[in-house]
């Protein structure tokens, strides 16, 4: 494997970063102390450890609607959904988006349809589950 991967081993896992924001630098605007936060650092090693160090830029608020376990779960799959659909699939207003799934919660329709309506006014999103 380390000859097929670009990173330097032994390798720190995770790309994934949520929790309560201990300290902020002297340039940050967004974020305080305290607030409830998740990320995607772009960083070589990972996030399995007790403190991340985020560029403000690559950090955004927690859904309070979201624990944090799955507020982490969001930020690599989300930017991979996201690329997928609009980066590379160009998706735009007016398209129909089929969603072929073996699982989804009744969250994860509402979230659908509230990209379709925010992203893509008037864009239609089918999902199918099995």
């Amino acid at each position: 494997m380390k000859d097929a991967m670009p990173f330097e081993f032994p390798l720190i896992l995770g790309w994934d970063a949520t929790g309560i924001i201990s300290e902020v630098g002297s340039q940050v605007t967004q974020f305080k102390k305290g607030d409830a936060v998740f990320a995607r650092p772009a960083m070589e090693n990972g996030t399995y450890s007790e403190y991340v160090v985020v560029d403000e830029e690559l950090v955004a608020f927690k859904p309070d609607h979201l624990s944090f376990e799955k507020a982490a779960s969001v930020p690599l799959a989300g930017l991979t959904a996201w690329q997928c659909l609009v980066d590379f699939g160009q998706v735009k207003k007016g398209d129909k988006v089929l969603i072929h799934t073996f699982s989804l919660t009744e969250k994860g329709l509402r979230e659908a349809h509230d990209l379709s309506a925010t992203h893509h006014a008037k864009g239609k999103i089918v999902i199918t589950i099995q």
